[in-house]
C-alpha cells in the first residue's frame, strides 16, 4: 500500500514546484526583508536623565494610537560576583 501512495504522490506533484536550495534561500530572504520593514517604523530617539545617568529611548505608537516612550537595555543591577554569589539578596 505504502508503494501505491508513494508512486500516486511521485507522479502527481499536486501544482506544487520544487524549488531549489538558491531560490528558497532567495525567497527567505525577500520575506525576512519585507517582514522586518514592516515590523520597523522610523522612530523618534529620546533621551531622559535620572540621577543615574542617561538613558536612550525612542518614541512607540500603540495599536491604538496613544505614543508612547520605550527604554531597552537599562542596567538594573550587577550580578553578585565572588563572596556574593551565594549570599540571600537584601
Amino acid at each position: 500500500m505504502d508503494e501505491l501512495c508513494g508512486n500516486v504522490l511521485r507522479k502527481k506533484n499536486f501544482g506544487v514546484k520544487k524549488l531549489s536550495i538558491k531560490k528558497m534561500c532567495k525567497l527567505f530572504v525577500l520575506v525576512a526583508f519585507v517582514l522586518l520593514s514592516i515590523s520597523c517604523e522610523i522612530s523618534e530617539a529620546v533621551q531622559v536623565s535620572v540621577k543615574q545617568g542617561t538613558l536612550e529611548g525612542i518614541v512607540s505608537t500603540s495599536r491604538n494610537g496613544t505614543e508612547y516612550y520605550s527604554f531597552y537595555g537599562i542596567p538594573f543591577a550587577k550580578p553578585p560576583v565572588g563572596e556574593l554569589r551565594f549570599e540571600v539578596s537584601l
